[in-house]
């Protein structure tokens, strides 16, 4: 099953793309719509290899957004950087699937444009997508995740 977390509070650290203003923080108003109070229903951790570091984060799907948390780490597994965010809506995916593979399985999303995603430390070639590592025990998680999110780009198309 889907974990839920309706105790999570992005304020601002999470940031938001927008087509027309660039990067927001998660605080302002769009359209009327705090976007400091929206949660992200379902959680699913994650992990990629861009490199000789290590990128651990988890994604977060909301009611129509999409939230990308990320964090380096080096060869020693002693964190690189800051906790990095990124808040984007569900229609600038193009498509996710999930392959389950024997000891994980793939994860992998693709976005309309790299700028998506430019913030994000990917390995070379991977321009406009996203492929993510999850582990095994979170592979049941990441069919519904995959799934849920899936019908929410089919709706917004």
């Amino acid at each position: 099953m889907l974990v839920r977390f309706s105790s999570l509070n992005y304020n601002t650290s999470c940031m938001r793309d927008d087509e027309n203003s660039g990067i927001q923080p998660a605080g302002s108003r769009e359209n009327g719509i705090d976007r400091r109070s929206e949660k992200f229903q379902y959680m699913l951790p994650f992990y990629m290899e861009p490199g000789m570091n290590e990128l651990h984060g988890t994604l977060g799907l909301g009611d129509n957004s999409l939230c990308i948390e990320w964090r380096l780490y080096d060869l020693f597994e002693s964190p690189k950087g800051e906790l990095e965010s990124l808040i984007f809506d569900v229609n600038k995916l193009v498509s996710a699937n999930f392959r389950k593979g024997l000891f994980g399985g793939t994860l992998r999303l693709v976005f309309t444009s790299s700028s998506v995603i430019s913030r994000i430390p990917l390995p070379t070639g991977q321009l406009n997508e996203m492929r993510c590592i999850i582990r095994r025990k979170h592979r049941r998680e990441a069919e519904l995740w995959t799934a849920e999110l899936n019908l929410r780009i089919a709706e917004n198309l």
